[in-house]
């Protein structure tokens, strides 16, 4: 799996979110080096577990940040967390539950590296102007 990571130009402008991005980036790191270490299955399950764990968190944050400043795309916004959280989910059990192949490893390395990547750089980058025009930041 190929190391994803953090860049400037991934900044939203809205720090809070900013710190949960970084965060995210850290635990799929943790991730890439479990797997390139061939970690036993605990121990990827538990990283797979906290990165579940914290996309949620960081969603649910995201978007009670949306809709306390009445963010008009914040239907959209739920909409790409919902599908996320469930592919994230579906490949984590593909990989740990089913099938241990590189083919899964290139899954789940495609789902974390253009998901959010994209996510970022098309949907959270809309919302930096409109935070910041509030006066949130």
């Amino acid at each position: 799996m190929a190391y994803l990571e953090w860049k400037k130009e991934y900044t939203v402008g809205v720090p809070r979110m900013d710190k949960h991005h970084k965060k995210l980036f850290h635990i799929i790191k943790e991730l890439h080096d479990g797997i390139g270490a061939g970690e036993v299955d605990e121990i990827l399950n538990e990283i797979f577990a906290r990165l579940i764990d914290y996309t949620e968190y960081h969603f649910t944050e995201e978007v009670k940040l949306l809709e306390t400043f009445k963010y008009p795309q914040v239907n959209d916004q739920k909409i790409q967390h919902n599908f996320f959280i469930s592919a994230l989910k579906d490949v984590t059990h593909k990989y740990l539950q089913c099938e241990r192949s590189l083919s899964v490893i290139m899954e789940v390395q495609s789902l974390l590296r253009d998901w959010l990547v994209n996510h970022i750089m098309d949907h959270d980058i809309k919302y930096s102007s409109f935070i910041q025009g509030k006066g949130a930041v």
